[in-house]
């Protein structure tokens, strides 16, 4: 009885801290569009004020502007999906944004596009393509994207599947209320998924098995 109840409560925390995290991205977004008027406003300012440059919007607020509106955008993005090059995307963002905008010296340039450069090595850790196994089978980890398993698969894939090739095999498991264990499986759509490797209770790697042509 213990464990039932430990477990309802983990679900439940599980449950409410994701609607939670809904409800900040959908109140991200309405103050993302709404401030999406400020930037038509400063397209307006710069098409009316053509001839009168004294008087044009700096290129600087321009851009500081549109690029916070994208850090917006992305942020909602990494909120959504849980992928880590979404999470990556939102920091270049960022920095990219800063370096633009403050005028910074050299030095700070430099740590930059150091910081930038690292950013995307990570991406590429993190983000790491699938290795092909015997009998092409692949290992994927459980943060590629779906965008990621249609190049692998070279065919679409069903986005109510879930965001990520983790999410699949999650979502399987609570469709057909089945505990998430190594060697759990599912076909869906002639491709066969099945976890290869977890962390604790995380999906780590999903063996994904493309149909037979």
């Amino acid at each position: 009885m213990k464990k039932i109840s430990k477990q309802l409560v983990r679900n439940y925390v599980s449950t409410s801290a994701s609607s939670i995290e809904i409800a900040v991205s959908i109140l991200i977004l309405i103050g993302t569009i709404f401030l999406s008027a400020r930037v038509i406003h400063d397209v307006y300012l710069i098409v009316t004020h053509v001839g009168s440059p004294e008087k044009m919007l700096s290129t600087e607020i321009f851009l500081a502007h549109s690029l916070e509106l994208v850090i917006g955008i992305e942020f909602i993005k990494m909120l959504v999906k849980h992928t880590p090059s979404s999470a990556v995307e939102v920091l270049v963002f960022a920095i990219s944004r800063q370096l633009i905008t403050s005028h910074p010296d050299m030095t700070d340039v430099l740590i930059g596009v150091v910081a930038i450069a690292i950013l995307f090595s990570i991406r590429a850790f993190l983000s790491s393509p699938a290795h092909v196994t015997y009998q092409d089978d692949l290992i994927l980890n459980a943060g590629n994207s779906i965008q990621e398993l249609e190049d692998l698969l070279h065919r679409k894939v069903d986005p109510a599947l879930g965001n990520t090739v983790g999410g699949i095999v999650v979502n399987a498991a609570r469709k057909n209320n089945v505990k998430l264990r190594p060697g759990f499986s599912v076909v869906l759509d002639g491709v066969l998924y099945e976890v290869y490797s977890m962390d604790a209770h995380l999906v780590k790697q999903v063996k994904v098995v493309p149909p037979k042509s």
